[in-house]
């Protein structure tokens, strides 16, 4: 699974409304492939895209996006 269909998939499931990001990473979990979705660290390669998505801006997030269950993400507004 390339780091482009995983942020795909992670931009498909975020909304405009703030979201815990577990529930971002399970809900995109749901959406890859089969055999990525049950490997072995699926969640953390997921973390990982989000993390470096809200790094450049493509998400909205506030907390601590690294604990998953205390922090939340959304889409940034569109200009």
């Amino acid at each position: 699974m390339t780091p482009a269909k995983i942020d795909s998939a992670i931009l498909s499931v975020v909304s405009q409304n703030w979201q815990k990001v577990a529930m971002i990473i399970v809900k995109t979990a749901d959406k890859v492939d089969v055999a990525f979705r049950e490997s072995e660290g699926c969640y953390e390669v997921i973390a990982a895209r989000l993390y470096a998505l809200a790094e450049v801006g493509k998400l909205d997030s506030q907390g601590n996006v690294r604990n998953w269950r205390f922090s939340e993400v959304k889409l940034p507004p569109q200009s």
